[in-house]
């Protein structure tokens, strides 16, 4: 009789997708959270615009919006009106968007100069859906391999768009369709192709159980980061001093010199994360190439992270070395297609305040195990008023 409630119980956690504490409802709804804001979009300005606006500072460029395809696009489908405002100039307005598009319109930056005023908006055309975890393998207590299947889903703004267009027109607007969380285009999402762009896909996460509850280990939402400072090599020292402070801010970044602060806010729920980053002192021979790397801490609602531009890695191990320190070794765990090393570690986040370098060593994929060296500079005196930062303030 105990053998067979042994049996009973066994089956219904395999029935229930238990696996060592976690469910698969669980699981779903922790994968499900990080969906939010992870849409495919279609970037459009608003307001009043024309064929000499331009804000060099923000390195936006504006062209005639009579010329471009996504605006003939959108006005054929019902989702802007494009009319004329004084020579040269037109105004770009909503008509046919969705509330939650209009709400998030009201946060965005308007961009003013040369008689022009408007922003930037991403106007989602299609968001990622879960459709079910169908297998979950947990390593540690906290921590735990995710399989499932999802699938992009046709906003009604998507749904308008793919509709109302010739097949050569889709074929084009393609090209103008961004990712928002890769900041990159999805090569099998289509408009000239709806189902097979709406068909199921695999997905594999790792999920780490935090002081919130479990949730996927990722980059903050569409991680930019500054430019390295090969980006900044055809500068003179003459053009180097009159850069604004802004951008001077960017240039040291990318040298390594100190860290650069952005933040992102959730358009659904609008919670803050501040990110900060910097580039290495040195280059390391990667999967493909000598290049330098880019760290980043990200403080948000829920968690501290911090994540290393590692590319392609043999695992998640890491061994860091604070100041003079002896080194620690660590298990990172790959994200953001396993292109990016990533922790949780509240404990060691601190640590980066203490020191005034770390080196973080992995190992590329084919590659020798290679070390990045990056500064702390700045970022004790960044963190400090950042009142996400938990990081900063926890005890040891």
């Amino acid at each position: 009789m105990k053998g067979l409630s042994s049996v009973l119980v066994v089956l219904s956690l395999f029935l229930s997708g238990c696996s060592g504490g976690l469910s698969r409802k669980t699981a779903g709804e922790a994968i499900d959270a990080s969906f939010q804001g992870h849409h495919i979009s279609l970037l459009l300005k608003f307001g009043r615009v024309g064929a000499m606006c331009f804000d060099k500072a923000a390195g936006v460029l504006d062209e005639a919006p009579t010329t471009h395809i996504e605006y003939i696009a959108a006005s054929d489908a019902g989702l802007v009106s494009v009319t004329q405002d004084g020579a040269d100039f037109w105004k770009i307005e909503p008509v046919g968007l969705e509330p939650p598009v209009l709400e998030m319109m009201k946060k965005n930056h308007r961009y003013g100069a040369n008689g022009c005023d408007y922003q930037l908006a991403a106007v989602p055309i299609a968001n990622r859906s879960l459709i079910e975890v169908t297998r979950i393998n947990q390593i540690t207590d906290v921590t735990a391999q995710t399989e499932f299947k999802w699938k992009w889903t046709l906003t009604p703004e998507g749904t308008k768009l793919a509709g109302q267009q010739p097949s050569s027109r889709l074929a084009e607007l393609d090209w103008r369709l961004d990712n928002n969380i890769l900041s990159q285009t999805d090569s099998r999402f289509t408009l000239t192709d709806i189902v097979q762009s709406t068909a199921p896909r695999d997905g594999k996460v790792t999920l780490n159980k935090t002081r919130q509850g479990w949730r996927v280990l990722e980059p903050p939402p569409k991680l930019q980061p500054v430019p390295s400072l090969e980006a900044w090599s055809w500068l003179t020292e003459a053009e180097i001093a009159k850069l604004t402070p802004e951008v001077r801010e960017l240039w040291a970044a990318g040298r390594g010199d100190a860290w650069h602060r952005t933040e992102s806010v959730n358009a659904m729920d609008g919670n803050k994360t501040v990110i900060l980053t910097i580039w290495s002192r040195n280059k390391i021979l990667g999967q493909h190439a000598e290049t330098a790397l880019f760290l980043t801490i990200a403080c948000g609602k829920d968690d501290d992270t911090v994540f290393v531009a590692s590319g392609p890695v043999r695992d998640g191990g890491v061994r860091l070395k604070f100041d003079d320190a002896a080194p620690v070794s660590e298990k990172w765990y790959p994200a953001n297609a396993n292109t990016t090393l990533g922790t949780v570690d509240s404990s060691l986040l601190k640590k980066f305040l203490a020191a005034t370098s770390v080196k973080i060593e992995f190992t590329p994929l084919g590659r020798a195990p290679q070390i990045a060296i990056f500064d702390t500079a700045n970022l004790k005196a960044l963190v400090a008023g950042e009142e996400v930062c938990k990081f900063s303030r926890s005890k040891s």
